[in-house]
């Protein structure tokens, strides 16, 4: 399944994701070739993984890109985390994250177009988030019937995807949800230098695991000239 944030119609996207299922793992990726390198894998028991084991890596598939770069801030990538048991006893195990400032004209998303137009691919599409506010796509993994946060809501507003189910029958769920960034902050320290001027910026997003051991990945304008100054770091580009 896919999902992406935006104005469709209007052509103003945020990166597409996809996410999928192979045996017992479930493999998120963003859908463009600038950040093909990155990939997160969820494997759940099988014969090279005694236990469910979650990671950050890279995509050992993927072609070189020369779209973008992938920068590797102290050495985030092969990163592991757990993910955080919810009271109803579902894992949430990543939060996707887009702020308002992402969607301006200028942005225009040919792949999500190309998704919205084919029947046979489950795909989403959420609004953009109004000024001081984000639109957050949560995934949580569920090896039972566990209920999940908000669910009923989500699924009145049409703002759920999934699941998807592996060979084990655990399933992977996306819920979409607005957060108010004054009551919701982003983790500290997560995206660095802004960008010094519209010259300065550059498209990507930056990822770290929170102190409940959950995934966040948030797509921001960054600093190209801070970027260029890495020669590895936790940000990608």
């Amino acid at each position: 399944m896919y999902f992406a944030i935006g104005d469709a119609d209007r052509g103003i996207a945020s990166i597409a994701w996809r996410i999928w299922w192979h045996g017992t793992s479930f493999y998120v990726k963003a859908r463009t070739g600038a950040l093909a390198d990155f990939k997160v894998s969820m494997h759940g028991p099988d014969s090279f993984h005694a236990r469910p084991t979650f990671i950050v890596g890279k995509d050992q598939s993927s072609r070189v890109s020369t779209e973008g770069s992938l920068i590797d801030l102290r050495r985030f990538m092969g990163s592991r985390f757990s993910g955080h048991v919810t009271a109803g006893g579902a894992l949430h195990v990543m939060t996707f994250r887009f702020g308002a400032e992402l969607f301006q004209e200028g942005m225009p998303s040919e792949l999500v177009r190309a998704i919205r137009s084919r029947d046979d691919i489950v795909a989403g599409f959420a609004p953009a988030p109004r000024p001081g506010e984000a639109t957050d796509v949560h995934l949580y993994l569920n090896r039972g019937n566990s209920p999940l946060p908000d669910e009923k809501k989500a699924r009145d507003a049409n703002a759920i995807l999934g699941p998807l189910i592996n060979k084990s029958g655990d399933t992977l769920t996306a819920i979409m949800r607005r957060s108010r960034l004054v009551d919701e902050p982003s983790p500290a320290h997560l995206l660095g230098a802004p960008p010094t001027c519209a010259e300065d910026r550059v498209r990507g997003f930056a990822a770290t695991i929170d102190a409940l051991d959950r995934l966040w990945i948030v797509e921001a304008w960054l600093s190209r000239s801070a970027l260029a100054g890495h020669e590895s770091g936790n940000s990608t580009t």
